[in-house]
């Protein structure tokens, strides 16, 4: 696949403050050798290599990983949505796929079938559902706010491996699932 003009821009949130979890730097954990950051990017390199990473004063870790290798953006800090916005806004073209330094995929089918789904649409926000629960995945046809209500879709990929890390009990709990033999 040729990568001239990318169909959209990856932007990994990676700067918050882990308070769950007393380590803001959640994404550069490792599973299965890997971090979850540059897990999810493997997994996202066959669609784009425009890549950006939202980090903050407290992610300084994640920052200096990344620097270099991705287009590192210093956001306020102040939470998710406005970081994203700032985001959104600083990166100023569109589409762009958000995705949580936290989030661990099992399948990268997952993320196939999310973009099939996303460009079914074609148009608004949509966002990834895991067993019902928002899980840190989007996809922006255009700025969030010029977008109506009704261009909001949801995909919920029940019954597969896709999980938040936001404490120390969830990032043990999926080592502990991995472990198991597949049924």
């Amino acid at each position: 696949m040729e990568k001239s003009e990318p169909p959209f821009r990856i932007l990994v949130m990676a700067g918050g403050t882990g308070s769950r979890m007393d380590f803001p730097d959640k994404g550069i954990l490792l599973i299965q050798g890997q971090t979850l950051i540059g897990r999810n990017l493997s997994m996202l390199s066959a669609y784009s290599d425009e890549i950006y990473i939202a980090v903050s004063d407290k992610t300084e870790i994640t920052r200096k990983v990344f620097e270099g290798k991705h287009e590192v953006i210093e956001t306020p800090g102040r939470g998710y949505s406005e970081d994203l916005n700032f985001c959104l806004k600083k990166i100023g073209r569109y589409p762009v796929f958000t995705i949580a330094a936290d989030l661990f995929i099992d399948d990268p089918d997952v993320i196939k079938t999310f973009l099939n789904f996303a460009n079914s649409k074609g148009k608004g926000i949509i966002s990834m559902l895991s067993d019902g629960l928002f899980c840190g995945m989007s996809y922006f046809f255009s700025d969030p706010e010029k977008i109506p209500e009704d261009e909001f879709f949801t995909l919920d990929v029940k019954g597969k491996l896709v999980r938040n890390i936001n404490t120390t009990i969830d990032f043990f709990a999926l080592i502990n699932r991995m472990k198991r033999p597949a049924k």
